[in-house]
């Protein structure tokens, strides 16, 4: 596995369907993944950052994130507000860019 000893960052978490959901939660469970094709387990040693644009609280409580997953991946939150809400940025980062 090539995040093997690394970070793995998975992006837009809150999109992933459920079924799937349920999956991604062994594998950090178990902390083990069976490759396609394969019948033993392997071990996995990886940090996994993620990040939405969703509010996954209120998800859960839609049904449509799975709670266990949740509180899984949920042990630091960061929040970063819209640049719309942050016009002191505006500024240095377009001079950065250009």
């Amino acid at each position: 596995m090539l995040a093997e000893g690394g970070t793995l960052f998975l992006d837009e978490i809150g999109n992933v369907p459920l079924h799937l959901q349920s999956k991604l939660l062994q594998v950090i469970q178990n902390r083990q993944v069976t490759r396609l094709g394969e019948g033993k387990p392997r071990p996995v040693n990886a940090r996994i950052i993620t990040a939405t644009n969703l509010d996954l609280k209120q998800e859960v409580n839609a049904k449509n994130f799975r709670e266990d997953l949740y509180y899984r991946i949920n042990t630091m939150s960061i929040t970063l507000p819209p640049l719309r809400e942050r016009n002191e940025d505006l500024i240095p980062l377009a001079e950065f860019l250009l």
